[in-house]
């Protein structure tokens, strides 16, 4: 319970400034959709990325409420593109981060996933 305070407290809130855009790239939109869904650390915090409607969805893998885990596959079936909490069954739609059950709690903003025309590849981009 205590690690768990420290770490809500430890996270970054905002950009110092002067902070330079962090990128990365993932790879070809084949290759990424071939190892879909998946999760990676990046610019300090863990994101998942899932294909929700045939869309890539980049989305926050930890829950703002208890820093659960939110890496399971999206329940298309029973309401699509949302992700539930394991730890206390809080649910947000990844393509917004709002949530989705009523309470006042959202997910981070993720990064944005940008195509490369002339490489044919995708980054991920945080400003």
């Amino acid at each position: 319970m205590i690690e768990r305070s420290e770490a809500l407290r430890s996270k970054p809130v905002g950009k110092a400034a002067g902070e330079s855009t962090v990128r990365i790239d993932l790879g070809t939109p084949s290759e990424v959709r071939a190892r879909l869904p998946f999760c990676i650390n990046f610019a300090g915090n863990t994101w998942r990325l899932c294909a929700v409607d045939d869309e890539l969805v980049v989305h926050d893998a930890v829950c703002p409420h208890a820093l659960g885990p939110l890496v399971d596959e999206p329940t298309e079936a029973e309401q699509p593109g949302q992700v539930e909490c394991p730890w206390h069954g809080f649910r947000f739609d990844v393509r917004t981060g709002r949530s989705s059950d009523g309470r006042r709690l959202r997910l981070r903003t993720p990064p944005r996933l940008v195509e490369d025309t002339a490489s044919g590849t995708l980054t991920l981009v945080m400003r």
